[in-house]
């Protein structure tokens, strides 16, 4: 189930969200305890797409998390970018039928149970569209954040101890590895062109 709230909201009640104001210039971050970048092994990118998926959704049940909360780090608002890749038509469509109006800028709360049917279609939001915020995941203890990049790994930081702890004893029972790699690359092969990502503004 996903249940959407106004941005406001979820700043009211998840203070630890990150902000970004680009005019301004000014941003918000929590303090942190450790950060990672998971990844899973995939042989192309809509094999890894669902990978990551079931993955993520893998790892928020084995640390026993019933929901996450997901809000970008800006105003722009979830479907404010147009694509014509068919892979970005079909995410825009499943957040529609979630009655997500082209101004929706709020979070969204997803329950574990339906975050691998969520997350594939993030996953190609956040690879295809270019001009859409960062979009952050919180569980509701706040104690582990995350996002992910276009090319298809979380980055995951923990902001106490005690959840970074259980984040490692949970990895291993999870598809998950910790990329150990200088640079953020493609989990399946070296990085190209990203097919479909574009700048609509």
């Amino acid at each position: 189930m996903i249940k959407k709230i106004s941005r406001e909201r979820t700043y009211q009640l998840y203070k630890k969200f990150p902000s970004s104001f680009y005019i301004s210039d000014q941003f918000t971050y929590p303090d942190l305890f450790e950060t990672y970048v998971l990844t899973t092994a995939s042989k192309s990118v809509r094999g890894h797409a669902t990978n990551m998926a079931k993955a993520t959704q893998q790892l928020y049940t084995v640390l026993q998390i019933p929901s996450l909360i997901f809000l970008g780090d800006t105003k722009v608002p979830w479907l404010s970018q147009n694509n014509a890749y068919p892979p970005v038509q079909r995410a825009m469509q499943f957040l529609a039928t979630g009655k997500l109006g082209t101004a929706f800028n709020g979070g969204l709360q997803v329950a574990t149970k339906d975050v691998s049917a969520f997350f594939v279609h993030l996953f190609w939001l956040v690879r295809c569209n270019a001009a859409l915020p960062i979009f952050y995941w919180m569980n509701e203890e706040q104690t582990i954040l995350a996002n992910l990049c276009q090319y298809g790994n979380i980055h995951l930081s923990t902001l106490t101890a005690a959840a970074d702890a259980q984040l490692q004893a949970a990895i291993p029972a999870t598809n998950l590895y910790v990329y150990e790699g200088a640079y953020c690359q493609e989990a399946w092969g070296a990085a190209n062109k990203i097919g479909g990502r574009s700048l609509i503004v």
